[in-house]
């Protein structure tokens, strides 16, 4: 079996494997992938023919690995534990010192076996997103991304500069900030695809629950009528009661898991939101 770097005429191959999982994936979200982390998305293939694939994504200090998917008819053939293993040498490599991922519950002893520690829960909520009156939130230009970057990392070990500059980018309507005094107090994003609209990062100072709220339903309104997703830890509480309290209802739950550690360095009090779960 090869393992190599995945490139942009392997993007179709990675939308039909996660398409057999039902995940949902668009070219683009995969090309996004490889824009951030160009070295780190990988395919394994065996006598030339595609049979897995993974994408990580590094923010100095922490990485992520996301995406693990084999194809149906080669499972049990240690290709998903050989592609992991390779993206944590990948990341060790960069000198990545924590290296997370999020695990389906059932897929929790493989990654056990492989070295990586549970941490925490993370719940995923859906609904179809509402209108409503106008709590504030302003949408995010360039001038303000270095102080949303600056905020965001109160909250994240690492420096997700590259992450929130390539959203802005792309999404430009849907990342919000609310400020007091000039300084961000909380921001949100969010995401669409003609699959999917999904919301996150939403980070919030912890004793701003208010705000925290204020800004989701900004986004929402802005996502009027389409089926929305978010992923929050079951730790902050404040955020479990706020999408509850705008109508999301849970589909299921995934775990957070660090390689050889649980230590990870994440303040989950003021991380509302997770963003995709492969990026972190």
């Amino acid at each position: 079996m090869d393992i190599r770097v995945m490139k942009s005429e392997d993007v179709p191959f990675a939308v039909d494997i996660t398409d057999e999982e039902g995940w949902g994936y668009m070219e683009e979200d995969f090309q996004r992938l490889i824009d951030l982390e160009p070295s780190g998305c990988f395919v394994a293939s065996d006598d030339d023919v595609e049979v897995g694939m993974l994408t990580t994504t590094s923010y100095g200090g922490i990485g992520w690995i996301g995406n693990v998917v084999t194809k149906s008819d080669r499972r049990q053939e240690r290709i998903g534990s050989e592609m992991v293993k390779h993206a944590v040498r990948y990341l060790k490599d960069k000198s990545v010192g924590v290296i997370g991922l999020y695990s389906y519950l059932n897929a929790v002893a493989f990654y056990e076996r492989i070295g990586f520690q549970e941490s925490f829960r993370v719940a995923r909520f859906s609904t179809i997103a509402k209108v409503s009156e106008n709590r504030g939130a302003r949408v995010v230009n360039q001038e303000a991304l270095p102080r949303v970057v600056g905020f965001d990392q109160k909250y994240f070990p690492g420096d997700r500069i590259r992450l929130l500059g390539r959203m802005l980018k792309d999404f430009p309507e849907l990342f919000f900030s609310i400020e007091e005094d000039g300084d961000i107090v909380g921001y949100v994003l969010g995401f669409c695809s003609p699959k999917a609209c999904e919301i996150g990062p939403w980070m919030c100072d912890p004793d701003r629950p208010d705000t925290a709220e204020n800004l989701l339903i900004d986004c929402l309104t802005t996502l009027e009528d389409t089926v929305s997703a978010i992923a929050v830890s079951v730790d902050n509480e404040s955020a479990i009661q706020i999408v509850k309290r705008q109508g999301f209802e849970e589909e299921f739950q995934v775990s957070a898991m660090f390689f050889e550690t649980g230590d990870h360095g994440m303040n989950l009090k003021g991380i509302f939101g997770i963003g995709a779960l492969e990026k972190g």
